[in-house]
């Protein structure tokens, strides 16, 4: 469903008298945010300078110190239900911009688009093999789901942070991850990667996959073009019928994967997944900081990509036998 810009631009500026009302709203609740945050910290910070400074040395010890708690635990206290308040009325904004910003859009890009908010689990990002294996923190995301290049999907959007195993090194992934339902099944697992810090891959995983060599140096950028197969990973027994995962890496998909950098691509069961890096969220705390029309356009040429890849991967298995 690919979107003209100019349908966009006409999209954003109905949409914007609703936004400017979203944002006046959260305006008037964010001084609550601003004082909670106050009164937890400032009482400390007073304290830890008084102590410091030796300035507290003045007075009785235990008195001072009893006192400081005492001036600490109320800050904290009010803080806490400053931010309680805050929460409540900061939640019907979320939901009023959810509707009136980014469902909009959502509904633009994404045929019979539904925006949630769901809570991650591993098996939201695992299987496809193309981010770290180590520990993860979903942070706050966005799901829409409905229907891309006229098969059954859903688009998470938000970040993902990686903490690795041997060290205290951080990895994140910022973006969409795409999930598109099959018209066939991959006899096997095929993946297209960006490289990984080496303390976020197991290497009993690593070993599955087999590289493909000619494809990898099509691409030249440094990710890498590898299957596995059946048995392996997540992908099931292969069956008659099943596509092998090398099938679905024609001219065409080698074509659109070159065309950016940040894509990655697996494909595995039934299962198309399609990774694409962003610096912006489009769909996620639209009222403050991502009603921007230059954020929505790229939103729309995104979505563009990943439409023309997901038909493109559809349409090599097609090819196939």
């Amino acid at each position: 469903m690919a979107v003209a810009e100019s349908e966009v631009d006409a999209l954003f500026d109905a949409t914007r008298p609703r936004a400017e009302a979203v944002a006046a709203r959260y305006r008037r609740v964010r001084p609550l945010r601003v004082a909670a945050g106050a009164f937890g910290c400032l009482p400390t910070v007073a304290v830890a300078i008084a102590v410091f400074s030796q300035w507290a040395s003045r007075f009785d010890t235990d008195r001072f110190y009893l006192a400081a708690g005492a001036v600490i635990g109320l800050g904290l206290l009010a803080g806490a239900l400053l931010l309680r308040r805050f929460a409540r009325a900061d939640a019907p904004i979320h939901d009023l911009a959810d509707r009136e910003i980014v469902q909009p859009l959502a509904a633009r890009l994404v045929e019979g688009a539904v925006v949630s908010h769901p809570s991650l689990t591993p098996a939201d990002w695992e299987p496809a093999r193309l981010l770290p294996e180590t520990y993860c923190q979903p942070w706050l995301v966005t799901r829409v789901a409905g229907r891309i290049a006229g098969r059954p999907a859903r688009l998470d959007e938000g970040s993902l942070l990686f903490v690795g195993a041997d060290s205290d090194a951080s990895w994140e992934f910022e973006g969409w991850r795409v999930r598109v339902e099959l018209p066939f099944t991959v006899g096997g697992h095929l993946r297209v990667r960006a490289p990984l810090p080496e303390s976020h891959v197991r290497q009993e995983r690593r070993d599955a996959f087999t590289p493909a060599s000619g494809p990898t140096a099509r691409l030249g950028d440094g990710r890498v073009i590898e299957t596995a197969p059946p048995g392996h990973t997540y992908a099931g027994v292969a069956g008659p019928g099943d596509v092998p995962p090398d099938a679905l890496v024609d001219d065409a998909v080698l074509a659109l994967l070159a065309s950016d950098d940040g894509l990655q691509l697996a494909a595995l069961g039934n299962e198309l997944w399609i990774l694409m890096r962003r610096d912006r969220d489009a769909f996620r705390g639209a009222y403050r900081d991502s009603f921007d029309r230059d954020t929505w356009r790229a939103a729309a040429a995104s979505m563009d990509v990943v439409e023309r890849l997901a038909r493109a991967v559809c349409a090599a298995a097609s090819t196939h036998g």
